[in-house]
């Protein structure tokens, strides 16, 4: 019986022990999922951090060219819309090009007109049928006897 009460005990703390390493493990503060999402996170940024330094490095460059490079300069400022003092600029705009969900959105819309066009005749001349018909009826009840 005392040998009994200290196996249960033992692996009661083997227990305890065990999952609170688990724990600490899995789910504390330091815990190896926190430790992944960090590392993610640090690789991501570090990924950023490259392509931004990449992209500086290429600002710079191309300042340096501005600043060496008149041509190249000129070429900038005219393709931002600039002109020199005695230049005049015409703008020639271009027709805008209407992408495909538009024109099926204009083709709907004109067959809906086109619908309704069609539509409207069609219903007076069914409406004057009606009431040719209406008139006939009530004339017809009234050579029987009716009102």
């Amino acid at each position: 019986m005392f040998r009994n009460f200290f196996f249960r005990t033992n692996i009661f703390l083997l227990i305890a022990i065990l999952s609170g390493f688990a724990y600490l493990f899995f789910f504390g503060n330091n815990s190896l999922l926190y430790h992944f999402f960090l590392h993610r996170r640090i690789m991501a940024v570090e990924k950023e951090i490259s392509k931004l330094e990449e992209e500086n490095v290429n600002l710079l460059t191309e300042i340096e060219r501005m600043k060496t490079d008149p041509l190249y300069l000129e070429f900038i400022l005219r393709k931002n819309g600039y002109i020199k003092p005695t230049e005049k600029l015409f703008k020639i705009e271009q027709e805008k090009k209407v992408s495909s969900t538009e024109k099926k959105h204009l083709s709907k819309i004109n067959l809906l007109f086109i619908q309704i066009l069609f539509f409207i005749p069609v219903l007076v001349i069914l409406l004057a049928i009606l009431i040719i018909l209406k008139i006939r009826t009530k004339a017809n009840f009234r050579k029987a006897g009716g009102f």
